[in-house]
């Protein structure tokens, strides 16, 4: 079953474009830059980008703590000693632990208020941190202690800033 086509003639195709040659497309535009200053820029550019990258990440390493505290203060039964000892994890974290483990009563408040540029917690937040802490058994903390610990931890200078 072997069909074999009949030879093609002299005159095949279209007369008008016979005698037409085929164009022959320019060789491809090379995107690569040709001088070597290009090559420096890109340099100088990939090293302030990279520093900026690793000075991001370290800030962003360096604050896992506050994101950590934060979190601790979304919980829905929180009590004032449990708002205390996350500011003093914080604190801690944020600062030297032989500076802030034996801070209590008002040396504690005063050092939460020193650490922040202007008075973040109410006296009444104070007192509760402060003394009444120690005095009084597991109590609901106050939704104005909550928000003014978050805004501490927001907020506050620690010393590897």
């Amino acid at each position: 079953m072997s069909t074999t086509l009949p030879p093609l003639p002299e005159s095949f195709g279209n007369p008008a474009v016979a005698q037409m040659a085929e164009i022959v497309p320019a060789a491809g535009i090379d995107w690569l830059p040709q001088t070597p200053g290009w090559y420096v820029v890109a340099a100088v550019l990939l090293y302030f980008l990279g520093r900026r990258a690793l000075r991001a990440f370290a800030h962003w390493h360096r604050n896992r703590y506050r994101r950590e505290a934060l979190g601790r203060l979304h919980q829905s039964e929180l009590t004032t000693r449990a708002v205390n000892e996350t500011l003093k994890l914080a604190a801690m974290a944020a600062s030297s632990r032989d500076e802030v483990a034996r801070l209590s009563g008002t040396a504690w408040t005063e050092w939460l208020q020193r650490r922040c540029d202007g008075p973040v917690f109410s006296d009444a937040s104070l007192e509760e941190l402060g003394e009444k802490l120690y005095v009084t058994s597991a109590q609901p903390a106050a939704p104005s202690l909550v928000a003014e610990a978050r805004t501490w931890l927001k907020s506050h200078r620690d010393a590897h800033a």
